[in-house]
Parts: C-alpha cells; sequence; structure tokens
C-alpha cells in the first residue's frame, strides 16, 4: 500500500515539474517575444539636422547644383554655404544688401521651411521629408503627460492607439529620438514623414 502511495506521489511530482517546466519555459518564450518587439521600435532613420528643405520652388533654384527635388520639394542635405563661388543659389540666397531686387531674397527665402529636414530611407534611400513629429504607442497611456513632459515634447494629435508628438527643435533630434526608443514606457516608435512623391489635390 505504501509503496503504491509512494509511486503515485513521485509520479505526480514529475507531472508537477514538468508543467513547471512548461511553464517557464513559456514564460521564457514570451521575455523573447518582448525584446524582440522592444528591439524591433527602436530602429528608426537618421534626420539630417543640416539639411534644407525648398517647397514649390521655382525650377532655377531645383537646377542649381546643391539641390535635389522630389514632387513639389527641393531639398539639399547640406546647409547653403555662400562662400561656395560655384553656385550662383548660394549668393543669391545669401545676398541681402547688393544690386539685386529687394523682393527678390525675400521671395527666395518665403520657399525655404525652416520646419522641414530630409530623411533617407533604407537601402534603396528614398527621400522622405520630417517636421519634427513622430508617432508614439504607450503600454499604458496613464503614462502620457509624464512622458511629455520628460522630453519637452509638443503634442499634436491624440488617436485611441497611437500619439503623435513633435519635439521643439530639430537640434539634436537624433539624440532625443534615441533616448525616447529605449524609453520603457512605450512600445512603438516611428517618423511621421511627408513623402514628397505624393502630391495633394
Amino acid at each position: 500500500m505504501y509503496k503504491k502511495i509512494l509511486s503515485l506521489l513521485i509520479i505526480f511530482g514529475l507531472f508537477s515539474f514538468e508543467i513547471k517546466s512548461d511553464s517557464i519555459e513559456a514564460k521564457k518564450e514570451k521575455a523573447v517575444a518582448i525584446e524582440k518587439l522592444f528591439d524591433s521600435k527602436k530602429i528608426i532613420p537618421s534626420i539630417y539636422e543640416d539639411s534644407v528643405v525648398i517647397k514649390k520652388a521655382p525650377q532655377q533654384l531645383v537646377a542649381a547644383n546643391e539641390f535635389d527635388s522630389r514632387g513639389d520639394y527641393a531639398y539639399s542635405l547640406e546647409p547653403i554655404k555662400s562662400q561656395d563661388k560655384k553656385s550662383n543659389l548660394s549668393i543669391n540666397l545669401l545676398k541681402s544688401n547688393q544690386n539685386i531686387q529687394s523682393n527678390s531674397v525675400v521671395r527666395l527665402n518665403s520657399f525655404i521651411k525652416n520646419d522641414l529636414r530630409v530623411v533617407i530611407m533604407g537601402p534603396d534611400e528614398n527621400v522622405m521629408i520630417s517636421d519634427g513629429s513622430f508617432i508614439v504607442r504607450f503600454h499604458n497611456k496613464l503614462n502620457q503627460k509624464e512622458f511629455q513632459d520628460d522630453y519637452n515634447l509638443e503634442l499634436q494629435q491624440e488617436f485611441p492607439d497611437f500619439i503623435i508628438f513633435k519635439a521643439n527643435s530639430f537640434y539634436g533630434i537624433n539624440n532625443l529620438l534615441e533616448q525616447i526608443s529605449s524609453d520603457r514606457r512605450i512600445n512603438y516608435l516611428q517618423l511621421n514623414l511627408i513623402d514628397p512623391n505624393i502630391q495633394k489635390h
């Protein structure tokens, strides 16, 4: 009788150990899946902080050497340098007190969008435009206000599942996004980009 009870206890113990082992393995798999989720949201492209973007630029601006164009936008990955003697555009953009039409500089400057920068996406190097905004999804939306204050962000738009924030400046924005990407309060981060090839009608 005792031998049967002892055998049953041993069998039950082994069965219980198998269940615990399975439970431990399931928890490990879940932890790995969560880590993969965190890793997947960390890969975000860099914003060219010193780039120049011009919207609906005249053809003569687009044709200048330091500008490429996509749709309604012309852009340069480098800031415009006045000492570049090869470029008439640099001179025209930055002269203000020489013998040129007084409204010419004003007209040219009106096309430069100081609130836009260039982003190069993926191996195909697709050109996108950033206004400094990005999409965030929280584990718990109660963290939203604290998160916003911690990074000094502007709230642009709120949706049921995600929120669009905007950085206050492009200066240091890549470092800011790197910090945000490792913040455990969020489970998703993506730049909110403008595709210059899509024209609004």
